[in-house]
């Protein structure tokens, strides 16, 4: 019963701080969404590291916060109200990673 409770414990321990970033991660989105729907394309990029890589899709990466605030920029006449639901979310160390992110639109602008 030791060995149970112990092996719990552990499971519990790993498994609890990727559930908390997860409500991090979908408190970004919310503001992502946010910043995208006011044109605010600077407060978009800053949601991303420096060194960030973009892939949008039908055209090349996009590396860096200049370069995924041009992308968006350009990417708001050709879609409105974006939905962003993130399809993979790991640990890496002591944070996680976004991986994927889906962004569908309901309509264009």
């Amino acid at each position: 019963m030791r060995r149970i409770t112990l092996v719990f414990a552990l499971v519990t321990g790993l498994v609890a701080p990727v559930f908390a970033q997860q409500a991090e991660i979908d408190a970004v989105n919310a503001k992502w969404i946010d910043f995208f729907n006011k044109g605010d394309f600077a407060g978009v990029a800053s949601l991303y590291t420096e060194d960030a890589t973009a892939f949008p899709p039908g055209s090349g990466m996009v590396k860096g916060r200049p370069g995924i605030e041009a992308l968006w920029t350009g990417m708001a006449e050709k879609v409105g109200d974006p939905k962003l639901t993130t399809l993979d979310v790991r640990q890496r160390g002591p944070h996680c990673s976004k991986l994927p992110v889906n962004i569908s639109s309901c309509g264009r602008r």
